[in-house]
């Protein structure tokens, strides 16, 4: 690494240790209102990266490369653009650049109207805005997923319709998954009870749902994780004994607000009320409590999820067994 290399990755590491101290600011029920409301409709980024993008630029209208600009749209970078810095796999960081700092590489000198932000959103939504279904293949993808996870879904309840589930430590039951060339089978180390009688909508958000709690660390680590957490947000006892509503516990909220951000991001029931769930967060709890980098990391993970993006080595139980990681053992297995 020459002299200029070392500085300019030193000088882009400031930048976002900088811009992680930024977040933490973020401590007001109206700032985090817009700024979900932010994440929840820019789907040209993932959830964490929409975080970074507006803790840079509150006023941030719609981010992307400057490739998806010129690829997808046919719109240049100006010169004067002030561009955010991201994080990408495999490489520090990425930079993107807001609609207002670019222009149209074709434009029509007959539409004045197609440099307005308003023109240009219907092409965006016409291309990315997810659709007001709940795709089949989300449900499957999740099931699939949930192994990864040291997870047994357990559907034999059978509750009212709008009876949604829960999650809770169990090795109870035997959980099997491929890893690499070998199939892993061992006890469960956690169990997500849903609703057989609910819609598969309905089982489907009830699963993002309690995943939002494990990832969120709502939950204890079984005995055989190597790396365990402490537990985020215990009940509190005089939560408890006043008999809060679920809305106003902050675990609840978190979970929801991992739920509606999803459900919002991919179109899943026309979810678009992650904001007004926050909305009516009162000043009960402390809001110092609420983890938005938990959350955009957990929103990632799971659209990856349902995506079926998200391979086994992804998953917890890879992380957190090392006998796990070793049923990969041959280089073949690795790149697989």
């Amino acid at each position: 690494m020459n002299i200029d290399s070392g500085v300019k990755m030193k000088k882009e590491q400031d930048q976002i240790d900088s811009l992680f101290s930024e977040i933490k600011l973020y401590r007001q029920t109206s700032s985090y209102l817009q700024l979900i409301s932010f994440i929840s409709k820019c789907t040209t980024l993932g959830a964490y990266n929409c975080m970074l993008v507006y803790t840079q630029n509150p006023d941030v209208k719609l981010a992307m490369t400057a490739s998806k600009w010129k690829n997808n749209f046919k719109r240049g970078i100006r010169d004067t653009a002030k561009p955010m810095v991201t994080l990408t796999p495999f490489r520090p960081i990425s930079w993107v650049y807001d609609f207002k700092d670019t222009y149209n590489l074709e434009p029509d000198l007959f539409n004045a109207e197609e440099e307005t932000f308003d023109y240009f959103l219907n092409r965006y939504n016409s291309l990315f805005e997810p659709p007001d279904k709940i795709n089949p293949v989300f449900l499957s993808n999740a099931l699939s997923a949930m192994p990864f996870y040291g997870i047994y879904v357990d559907t034999t309840i059978k509750d009212a319709p709008t009876s949604g589930g829960y999650i809770q430590l169990s090795s109870e039951k035997v959980i099997e998954f491929t890893a690499g060339k070998k199939t892993i089978t061992r006890k469960s180390s956690y169990i997500i009870r849903i609703n057989q009688r609910a819609s598969d909508e309905a089982q489907l958000m009830t699963i993002i749902h309690e995943l939002g709690h494990l990832l969120m660390h709502h939950v204890a680590p079984p005995s055989d994780f190597e790396n365990k957490w402490e537990i985020r947000l215990p009940h509190h006892p005089l939560i408890d004994l006043i008999g809060v509503p679920a809305n106003k516990n902050m675990r609840e909220t978190e979970a929801e607000i991992i739920k509606e951000l999803v459900c919002s991001r991919l179109g899943i029931n026309d979810h678009h009320n992650a904001v007004f769930y926050l909305a009516g967060y009162n000043d009960f709890l402390d809001m110092n409590e609420l983890n938005i980098e938990m959350i955009c990391k957990a929103v990632d993970e799971i659209e990856r999820i349902l995506k079926g993006k998200l391979k086994w080595r992804d998953g917890l139980l890879a992380k957190q067994i090392s006998e796990i990681r070793r049923a990969v053992t041959s280089p073949q297995e690795k790149q697989e």
